[in-house]
């Protein structure tokens, strides 16, 4: 394939390599294990773009028909409607907006495209973005990097669906040449169409658990298969710290399971061990969060009280694990209310659980009793935006900037507000 994002910019030139890299799922047809009902999704500016549903439906069904071969996994589209991005671009930003437009979904999958436009240096995450047993995925359109290549845009888009699909269903990052890897930002090769070994066992393992199908819940046999298929992690060695992360999850879930054998005494107490948290606070400084959420996690269960609360929380939050991260951000919060790092992480994961009311009503209170605190402010008025109250995030980000007015944040969140 043509040069793509990841090159200068330039609009890439016609392919010449093959019909499709679709082409490339050269592994035998397996027999259907799972259909996945969906609901697409367009933005504003898309819906208005004449004969883009049909582009996006024909993204889903060609992923479904490599999926189908590749997995026996099916998507089946049964819903299109629209969405408002807000102004956001950034992908992780646009992911939580969709997740809030829809936090609770009938179907399966929510798979939403957008067009706006993605940075100027884009890796793969910031062209399609999802999280692991998510129910949401954001994918970007690329028209402008493919004006002369529809083809190319296709199966490119296609792919990255599909890519993202993988994360979702457990696949991790993966060394390059595959479908996991992080780099280039554009699908380029055949060999870009293809999971590593070790993604598609994941992959298949997700498939066919039945606890998994019912929400983003990992079982016990899950947890054991997924270790089993990463004990020797191969092409997933490129970028350790997700794959620690991923493996310390999966061992919690085993052991949280387990529990304590039958007339066995339930462990004493735990005392808090200071010096055990500072470490954990040094392997999450060294992005490490996985390692300290381990060390912390019963720490914090014995005394809520005890610094360990804050570890877990703020570890939890960084392993996107919500329900946890919330558990232990509000014990926490409930002996330090003035700590602006945990109520910022509290108000991000309540409102990536779709209560964008409950995170303006965190921030604005504390506001309130700390309003020179900016960041605090910032975030007070993204919550204002994502309720549709585009006046009090204006005021918000005006009032940041009237302390400091050098502040880039604020700048930009309004640079994307509509006149007034």
């Amino acid at each position: 394939m043509a040069l793509g994002l990841a090159a200068c910019g330039s609009v890439p030139d016609p392919r010449a390599e093959q019909a499709s890299l679709l082409d490339a799922n050269d592994a035998p047809a397996v027999a259907h294990v799972r259909t996945l009902t969906v609901r697409l999704r367009l933005d504003g500016d898309l819906q208005q773009t004449p004969g883009h549903t049909q582009r996006a439906e024909r993204r889903v069904a060609a992923a479904s028909a490599w999926l189908d071969r590749a997995f026996g996994l099916r998507l089946q589209v049964t819903a299109v409607e629209g969405w408002e991005t807000g102004g956001l671009s950034e992908a992780e930003a646009l992911l939580s907006r969709l997740e809030a437009q829809t936090p609770d979904p009938t179907e399966d999958l929510v798979i939403a495209f957008t067009g706006a436009p993605p940075p100027r240096r884009p890796v793969r995450a910031d062209l399609a973005w999802s999280r692991y047993t998510g129910r949401h995925l954001l994918l970007r359109t690329l028209t402008e990097q493919f004006e002369r290549d529809p083809e190319g845009q296709h199966d490119t888009e296609t792919l990255l669906l599909i890519h993202a699909l993988g994360r979702i269903l457990g696949a991790l990052p993966a060394c390059s040449p595959e479908l996991m890897s992080p780099y280039p930002a554009i699908i380029r090769t055949p060999g870009d169409a293809r999971f590593a070994p070790e993604n598609r066992a994941l992959i298949a393992a997700h498939l066919t658990d039945a606890t998994h199908r019912e929400g983003p819940r990992v079982s016990r046999e899950l947890a054991t298969q997924a270790l089993a298929a990463t004990a020797r992690p191969g092409r997933l060695n490129c970028q350790t710290t997700p794959l620690s992360q991923r493996r310390a999850l999966w061992g919690r879930v085993e052991r949280q399971v387990l529990g304590a054998p039958r007339g066995e005494r339930p462990p004493e107490p735990v005392e808090p061990d200071l010096p055990a948290v500072t470490r954990a606070l040094a392997l999450r400084a060294a992005g490490d969060p996985a390692a300290a959420l381990v060390v912390c996690a019963p720490l914090a269960d014995a005394r809520p009280e005890s610094p360990a609360t804050r570890c877990a929380g703020l570890a939890a939050a960084d392993l996107k694990e919500s329900e946890l991260a919330t558990r232990y951000l509000r014990a926490h919060l409930a002996h330090q209310p003035d700590d602006e790092e945990a109520v910022l992480s509290l108000a991000r994961e309540v409102g990536r659980s779709g209560d964008d009311a409950a995170a303006r009503a965190l921030l604005a209170g504390y506001v309130e009793t700390h309003p020179e605190h900016l960041r605090a402010r910032i975030n007070l008025g993204v919550a204002y935006a994502r309720l549709g109250d585009l006046a009090l995030a204006r005021a918000a980000w005006e009032a940041v900037l009237a302390k400091a007015p050098e502040n880039a944040d604020a700048q930009d969140l309004l640079s994307h507000l509509p006149p007034r």
